[in-house]
């Protein structure tokens, strides 16, 4: 098969896609992104970030706000305080 064959080929794969092309004469369409909607209260509530509040907690000595004893804890850890 020379090249020549190949591109008759090819053309003729794509020929019943080719006619939208040139009747209309612009580009295929191309999908607009999504627009951001504002949620509503009701929605907020079920799919907003959670509610979570800091405490203080000390743990040998240290004084850590965190939300949880386990979280303080692995906060120590990582500044490497005990």
């Amino acid at each position: 098969m020379k090249m020549s064959d190949l591109a008759l080929i090819g053309a003729s794969l794509y020929a019943p896609y080719m006619d939208r092309f040139y009747e209309t004469g612009k580009r295929p369409v191309q999908h607009e992104p999504k627009k951001h909607m504002p949620l509503t209260d009701a929605q907020r509530r079920l799919f907003g970030e959670p509610h979570r509040e800091l405490h203080e907690f000390s743990i040998k000595g240290h004084k850590v706000m965190s939300y949880s004893r386990k979280d303080a804890i692995t906060r120590l850890k990582h500044q490497k305080k005990i």
